[in-house]
């Protein structure tokens, strides 16, 4: 590809760079000491959410989608002359519809997250295409359904998205330029608007639509509104990625093979890294640590030696954990204290407030080691690659099997023996008789512990594969 405005914005993509272009390092949070507890919470969460730390899977993710953008881009704008020509020759411009690329994964895996990386890492810029063509460059465009139900509305808000701003004025005496300003107003039929976002997108040197939010389709006739609003974007001109949870998936493979072929046949599927390999705990950790900078002392636990457990508590999903840490760090702040710890993080595991994510994940790890279940909301639609299923599947095994052996350990204990076991850091409940009395027998019952989980965790990873 000849060197244009077009194919410049893709230089010296390495995974460095992007790693670099695409993270984000928020300044610690302050001021959480004299909020109220619910307040500091909250306010912790929302901190600790502008945290983007992007592990290995998202940056081959990332670099996927360049490559289907830089592959349009070599179509559509080989050159300036070409351009040109095209923009003012509307049959020139005609290209097939591509198959779009199907971004699933659980809810919470970061699926947005990732489409907001991929702004930040090609941001809007301007494009001057010959003498008086100074014209806007928006890379990837995104489109969040939000409150949009009907298609005709999404793509007038896509239009509406594109349309020229005192940034990035017009192209002087253009149709192009002269359609656009009354685009909102004067379109009514699905077909016009169509029209309009495909000569915008190509004026704009749009490499890729990212379409996010699709659950909001899933009210009424969800199946045909949804495989209807797909395909209507692909029509569009630059290819179509969306993002869409498991359940949106399944539903979608119910339909005739002329929609999957158009809508299914190029997945990304985001996992939950499992910490199976050096590199996957390594990411994990760097994530922690960025946790525990930006809390800024209101959250104390070691990044390195608590990885295996907090992974546990919430299966890697990050939003589980951020939840996780807010109930943890409001419990801490009710109690007096101005920091929450492990101990604080394990009781808010087993609380009323996480009981629907530790129901999750419950479900999942019986999923990862192979159990029958009828939450498809849970059960990823594309088959994972044989070595890493069962890289995976041998490292929730061994959670279980350490979890199996510490509760029968536990169990023997007497009940002085339970409380030194307890004074110790370990968690320990005894069951009550029916009268209020301790049973008599010496059998404690106790859920997963921090430190049984580590040393098990510990003996797995030296362990042979």
């Amino acid at each position: 590809m000849k060197p244009n405005p077009w194919a410049k914005r893709f230089q010296n993509l390495s995974d460095t760079e992007i790693m670099s272009r695409i993270r984000l390092e928020p300044a610690p949070v302050s001021g959480l000491n004299s909020m109220t507890p619910g307040v500091a919470a909250q306010a912790l969460h929302y901190a600790l959410e502008a945290i983007f730390v992007p592990a290995r899977q998202c940056v081959r993710a990332i670099g996927r989608i360049v490559d289907t953008a830089v592959a349009y881009s070599q179509e559509a704008f080989p050159d300036a002359e070409t351009f040109i020509h095209r923009l003012y020759n509307q049959d020139q411009r005609q290209l097939m519809p591509r198959p779009a690329i199907c971004l699933t994964g659980l809810a919470g895996c970061g699926k947005t997250a990732l489409l907001k990386a991929l702004q930040r890492l090609i941001p809007n810029g301007e494009c001057a295409a010959g003498a008086a063509h100074r014209l806007p460059l928006r890379t990837f465009l995104h489109l969040a359904v939000k409150g949009h139900d009907r298609e005709g509305a999404m793509l007038q808000s896509l239009v509406e998205t594109m349309r020229p701003t005192d940034d990035h004025p017009k192209a002087p005496n253009t149709s192009v330029s002269n359609v656009a300003s009354v685009i909102v107003k004067r379109v009514r039929s699905i077909t016009a608007t169509l029209e309009i976002a495909h000569r915008m997108a190509f004026r704009d040197g749009v490499a890729a639509i990212l379409l996010d939010e699709l659950q909001f389709l899933t009210q009424g006739n969800a199946n045909t509104r949804i495989t209807k609003t797909l395909l209507l974007h692909t029509y569009i001109g630059p290819p179509l990625l969306y993002s869409a949870n498991y359940d949106m998936v399944h539903r979608l493979k119910n339909r005739g093979q002329q929609d999957t072929d158009r809508l299914l046949s190029r997945p990304i599927v985001l996992v939950p890294d499992a910490l199976t390999c050096a590199q996957e705990f390594k990411d994990w950790v760097e994530y922690l640590r960025e946790i525990v900078r930006v809390s800024n002392g209101a959250l104390k636990f070691d990044p390195q030696a608590d990885a295996e457990i907090l992974h546990r508590y919430c299966f890697g999903l990050r939003r589980k954990l951020l939840d996780l840490l807010e109930f943890a760090y409001g419990r801490a702040r009710e109690s007096g204290r101005l920091f929450a710890t492990l101990s604080d993080i394990e009781w808010a595991y087993g609380s009323n407030h996480y009981y629907t994510h530790r129901a999750d994940i419950e479900e999942l790890i019986g999923i990862e080691l192979g159990q029958k279940t009828s939450r498809q909301d849970l059960l990823s639609p594309f088959d994972i690659d044989p070595e890493i299923a069962q890289a995976r599947r041998k490292f929730f095994a061994a959670q279980v099997m350490e979890r199996v052996a510490d509760q029968a350990t536990v169990a023997s204990l007497s009940p002085t023996e339970a409380q030194v076991y307890v004074d110790a850091g370990g968690t320990a409940t005894s069951k009550q008789g029916s009268k209020g009395r301790a049973p008599s027998g010496r059998r404690v019952k106790t859920p997963v512990t921090a430190t049984s989980l580590r040393s098990g965790m510990q003996r797995f990873h030296k362990s042979p594969a």
